[in-house]
């Protein structure tokens, strides 16, 4: 099992540090959520990763987004890791592998020849209506908070820039991005799409599905639906 782009946030309700219980589906009602999956308290790349959503945290409550953090530890093993580096944000704690599994959080992993299962470093995006608009699987610790910040504030733009979107107002299915390939497969692609005029060089379909616009605001105003 796992979430597609475009999917409800899972439904569910699990014990975090602080001996609060987070309900996924309805805490964080009317705001972006980032929600990432580390393997480990206390180990050198998923405390970097803490650390690093630490530091970014203004930022991401700036764009109204907040992160929530989930691993298989113990309540308390969290409790002591947000003590002991400060992280503001809350950790929750998947002893079940509850929300492992609605994420499709849990792959084959190998150390030293030894296949096993375990949590993939992944992370995933939700709008303000609890639908998914973007994921990350199998990430680096270095350098992804940073990453997922960018994607936060990017969608802050495009509401911005597109108040009414998915209205009479709403942007171009295809938008146009200098650095993003074109997914392979999209529901809004069809054969009715005119090849557009552009300076772009790389076109890349909607990433958010549903009758929603993409995370970044800069779309080509030369594009054209037959």
């Amino acid at each position: 099992m796992s979430i597609e782009l475009g999917d409800k946030i899972p439904a569910l309700t699990l014990p975090a540090n602080g001996a609060r219980t987070i309900a996924l589906h309805k805490d964080f009602a009317g705001k972006k959520l980032v929600v990432y999956f580390y393997p480990k308290d206390n180990t050198p790349g998923c405390t970097l990763e803490g650390q690093d959503f630490t530091r970014l945290y203004p930022q991401f409550a700036k764009a109204k987004a907040d992160v929530l953090g989930v691993s298989k530890d113990s309540v308390k093993a969290h409790d002591n890791f947000c003590a002991k580096f400060g992280f503001p944000f809350s950790l929750i704690s998947d002893t079940e592998e509850q929300a492992c599994n609605a994420f499709g959080a849990i792959v084959e992993k190998s150390m030293y020849g030894k296949k096993y299962m375990g949590i993939d470093r992944c992370t995933f995006l939700f709008d303000e209506k609890g639908k998914l608009v973007q994921a990350w699987r199998s990430v680096k610790a270095k350098g992804h908070a940073e990453e997922v910040l960018a994607a936060v504030q990017d969608t802050a733009a495009a509401k911005a820039h597109f108040p009414h979107a998915g209205g009479a107002h709403a942007p171009p299915a295809f938008l146009f991005l200098d650095s993003t390939p074109e997914p392979s497969a999209c529901p809004r692609k069809s054969s009715s799409f005119s090849t557009p005029t552009c300076s772009c060089t790389t076109r890349a379909a909607c990433s958010v599905l549903r009758n929603t616009i993409c995370s970044s605001p800069w779309w080509c105003s030369k594009s054209s639906m037959a």
